[in-house]
């Protein structure tokens, strides 16, 4: 089968219930965050957001920005809806306080949904192979257990396309994006000062 239509068929299949981003986890139990940045997260979630009628115009072109964003990230095929979700959870999660934090979040975030496109891709590879094989290994093979069929489709995948192998090398690429992002946003929140009261 052309790998023009491989393709379609794995964007077709693509699921927002793959697995996440294998670095999420960490991001969770990470004791790396001072005490300066903690309490940034906490103002910053005691914010109700603009008042003013300058703030709320401002708020709407972050909204429009944000759209045109997630327009150059998902898919037409893909959820934008989910893809909000994502980085507002980020975001959320991140605090990002200018514009270089905001573009290192918004990196992570492209990062994590690439990585969860892969997976998905990779998923609807073996599915695919594992279906074009079905009726001949079943005739061969009456009492074929699961683990040896994803071996033969693993076989004919690697036989028959380089799809598979450039879906790695996409993921290896998107992991480093994420780890770099991570890492310079690290560095940037704990370079921020401390705020100094001069109240006596």
């Amino acid at each position: 089968m052309g790998q023009k239509y491989f393709c379609a068929f794995a964007f077709n299949s693509l699921s927002q219930n793959a697995l996440p981003h294998p670095l999420a986890a960490d991001l969770h139990s990470s004791q790396m965050v001072d005490q300066r940045s903690l309490t940034s997260a906490t103002n910053g979630a005691q914010s109700i957001g603009p008042t003013s009628p300058e703030g709320k115009a401002r708020s709407g072109r972050n909204a429009e920005k944000h759209g045109m964003y997630s327009s150059a990230i998902v898919l037409q095929n893909e959820s934008h809806e989910d893809f909000a979700i994502l980085r507002d959870s980020y975001y959320q999660r991140f605090r990002p306080a200018d514009q270089p934090e905001t573009d290192l979040v918004d990196q992570m975030v492209a990062a994590t949904w690439r990585q969860r496109r892969l997976g998905a891709i990779e998923s609807a590879a073996y599915d695919h192979a594992m279906d074009a094989q079905r009726v001949g290994l079943d005739a061969t093979y009456p009492d074929l257990d699961s683990a040896t069929r994803n071996f033969f489709a693993l076989k004919k995948l690697d036989a028959d396309s380089a799809a598979l192998n450039s879906c790695q090398r996409f993921q290896a690429a998107q992991i480093r994006q994420y780890d770099r992002a991570f890492r310079n946003l690290r560095f940037l929140q704990s370079e921020k000062k401390p705020v100094v009261d001069i109240e006596k």
